[in-house]
Order: structure tokens, then sequence, then C-alpha cells
């Protein structure tokens, strides 16, 4: 499989919206405490408004992103649209540490 492979819109549209759901994660995460509608479902606490929005927030972008990209036969490489994911990965990361504060756990 070569890496700098050009991939169509229907593939860019679902690297971009797992990208920004998976920054969605990591915001809403962060904001937790301070957003209170986040309590979709009260045993869960707000951990399941946040997997909630993330995954409509996948969906509409996906179907949206989709919609425009459909018929676009080159939009990136595989490279370019690994490393956004994997950044976004990165970044949702670092924010899920800073709110959950596990490096007082840990350190």
């Amino acid at each position: 499989m070569q890496i700098q492979a050009q991939v169509g819109g229907k593939i860019a549209a679902v690297f971009i919206a797992s990208s920004a759901a998976i920054i969605s994660i990591g915001v809403l995460t962060y904001l937790r405490k301070q957003l209170p509608w986040l309590g979709v479902y009260s045993p869960a606490g707000t951990f399941s408004g946040i997997w909630f929005y993330s995954y409509v927030l996948w969906g509409i972008l996906w179907v949206g992103l989709y919609l425009v990209l459909r018929r676009r036969e080159r939009a990136g490489s595989i490279k370019l649209w690994l490393v956004l994911f994997l950044a976004s990965l990165a970044a949702t990361t670092i924010l899920v540490e800073a709110s959950l504060k596990w490096s007082l756990v840990f350190g």
C-alpha cells in the first residue's frame, strides 16, 4: 500500500468527520463541568452526553461532507488524512488528560 496514494472525496469526508468528532470528545470532556446539558443519561453522568453529542456531530458532518465531496476524485493523500486523524487523536488525549488530572494520580 502506498502511503502517498490519492484518495477520493468519500474517504476524505470520513477522515474529516472522524477527526472533528474526536476533537469534540476532548473539548466536551475538558468543559464538562461547565456544561450541565451533557447529562443525557443520569446514571452515566456527563460522559453520556459527551459520547452522544460527538456521535451526532460525526453523523451530521459525515453526511454533509459526503454530499459535498462525493464526486471529487482527488481529495488529498491518505498520508495527509492519516496525519490529521492522528493529530486530532493526540489533541484529544491531551485535553482529556488535562481535564481528568491523571498526572496527579500517576505522577
